[in-house]
């Protein structure tokens, strides 16, 4: 009976350490190990040795403790994950924000550069466009690619400075919800919770799914920067910590983008179902939604008998009184 006991416990754990052997805490522990061979090899090899004679059930022992280890350090890494994310995103405590001003007024300025220089190439392609229709030359394909980029830098940044980011990765995330409000009234942080309860399977699926790459490289960006512990043992583990963060910083944008691209195509699709849920007649006229989303927006934050149009300032609803 032991020894049945002892050969489902090995298979039990055999499951579990592929599983936990593929995780970046594997990872992080390995770049540990290998730089501790690299300063001390005499000791890496006394300990091998100690281990090569350890019956059966001491190694069994021995592994179930390297993986609680790795287990444990991963559920603390996602933990701190979701701490860095928003950290990433600027939101920052109060003694930074001397600094966080500093970056909103960098960030703003990079949006009035940007507006300037899509404006500047509109209007140099409206003009040769209507010097094309005289027969002159035909519009340069190249301005039109330069203001495709100016315009995708746009839709990546809140168009009210009073929801500009200090960072990048939270002007992406901010934007989209801004880009709601502008287009449809719509404040999505208050929105978001109740359409997604009436999203269709497949496009909750989707969003899901989105989030969970986003969350998922947040914690690959915190792993890589962990690994600048072991510089106490080699410079470059110091290195590769900054390599690995600048990579995963740049895969992190790129699911943000997706991420909140997304969000907005939801809002752009489905918005009608809080209409319905809600019990609130649908605009009539394009013009008439930006009143109608922000009406609706007070009903799901006040109560309907407490909706008056809240005002539009930075595009979020006004507290309540």
């Amino acid at each position: 009976m032991i020894t049945s006991f002892w050969a489902g416990l090995t298979a039990r754990v055999s499951e579990h350490a592929i599983g936990l052997l593929l995780s970046p805490a594997c990872g992080f522990w390995a770049v540990g190990v290998c730089a501790w061979l690299l300063t001390d090899r005499t000791a890496a090899t006394v300990w091998w040795d100690r281990a090569a004679q350890l019956t059966p059930v001491g190694q069994l022992a021995v592994l179930v403790v390297v993986l609680l280890l790795i287990a444990a350090s991963g559920v603390l890494a996602e933990q701190l994950a979701r701490g860095a994310l928003l950290v990433l995103q600027g939101y920052w405590p109060r003694t930074l924000s001397p600094l966080r001003k500093r970056l909103v007024a960098r960030q703003w300025r990079r949006k009035e550069t940007w507006d300037e220089q899509w404006a500047a190439l509109y209007t140099q392609i409206a003009e040769a466009a209507q010097d094309e229709e005289d027969g002159a030359t035909a519009v340069d394909p190249s301005l039109l690619d330069q203001l495709l980029v100016y315009e995708q830098r746009l839709t990546q940044i809140p168009g009210h400075r009073s929801q500009v980011m200090p960072t990048r990765l939270g002007n992406v995330l901010r934007a989209g919800g801004t880009r709601v409000h502008d287009k449809y009234g719509l404040d999505a942080v208050r929105c978001w919770p109740p359409l997604w309860l009436l999203l269709p399977e497949e496009t909750r699926t989707e969003v899901a799914g989105a989030k969970t790459e986003l969350d998922l490289i947040a914690l690959w960006w915190t792993w890589t920067v962990l690994l600048a512990v072991w510089t106490a043992l080699t410079p470059w583990a110091l290195l590769l910590a900054a390599v690995g963060s600048l990579l995963a910083r740049t895969a992190l944008i790129a699911s943000a983008v997706r991420y909140a691209d997304l969000v907005g195509a939801v809002f752009d699709i489905h918005r009608d179902l809080l209409y319905q849920a809600l019990g609130r007649p649908r605009p009539a006229a394009p013009q008439d939604e930006i009143i109608a989303g922000r009406e609706l927006t007070a009903a799901l934050l006040r109560g309907p008998a407490l909706a008056p149009p809240p005002p539009t300032d930075g595009g979020h609803p006004a507290r309540p009184s």
